[in-house]
Parts: C-alpha cells; sequence; structure tokens
C-alpha cells in the first residue's frame, strides 16, 4: 500500500463491519455510530515511546457519505514521533492498537491488534 508514503505515517488498515452488529441496519441513525481507536507504541525491549487516539464518527468524509452502507476500512497510523516531540531512531518497534465501534454510547465491539514494525531514519 503506498498510504504510508503518502501520510508520512506507519500503521494498520482496519475494518470496520457495522452491519453485522445491528440485526436491522435501515433504521440506524449514523450520527450515533463512532469508531474509536487508541495507539501505543513500545520499542523492542518494552519501553513506552508514543500514544495517539482517535474518534472518527460515521459521518466523518472518510467514509464518503455514512459507514452503515457498506463496511468500510479505516487507517490508523503513528508519526513515527515520540511522547517528547522527537523523531523515533532506527529500530524495532511494537505497536497495540485497540479499535472500538460505538452506537449511541454503547460499544458494540473492541478489537486490538498487535503488530510489529521497523523503521529505518535515513537523514539528508
Amino acid at each position: 500500500s503506498d498510504i504510508p508514503s503518502l501520510t508520512g505515517r506507519i500503521g494498520t488498515r482496519y475494518a470496520f463491519d457495522f452491519k453485522s452488529f445491528r440485526d436491522d441496519f435501515k433504521n440506524v441513525d449514523p450520527f450515533l455510530i463512532v469508531m474509536n481507536w487508541r495507539m501505543n507504541v513500545y520499542t523492542s525491549q518494552g519501553g513506552f515511546v508514543d500514544e495517539e487516539m482517535g474518534q472518527v464518527p460515521c459521518y466523518d468524509p472518510l467514509f464518503e457519505g455514512g459507514c452503515v452502507e457498506e463496511n468500510r476500512t479505516m487507517y490508523v497510523g503513528w508519526n513515527m514521533v515520540d511522547a517528547n516531540n522527537r523523531k523515533a531512531g532506527t529500530g524495532a518497534y511494537i505497536a497495540r492498537v485497540t479499535f472500538t465501534l460505538s452506537y449511541d454510547g454503547q460499544v458494540l465491539s473492541e478489537d486490538e491488534e498487535v503488530w510489529t514494525f521497523g523503521v529505518r531514519r535515513i537523514e539528508d
């Protein structure tokens, strides 16, 4: 995927499957659907590096008209800057990403992904 080079963020795609959680999704108010994510990044030795989080409502332009029409994916990425606003160094990292899907304040789904990746800094 070209997403990391386009966004400057290394990350993962997550597929939200809202339809599978609602029996009658045609009567669902998209303004009550919210996708939340939290990413914690650690060094390969387990040292804390950074935490990022966000919230995306169903009516966000990202979903081109709403998230209930069909299953949607969202890219969550890290900007490769640590909690002290310094560039991350070359090395191996571990990310733990938690995704939650809520409707009208009720959590319908919570998933967690853990993955490893490498950063190689090339300075001009």
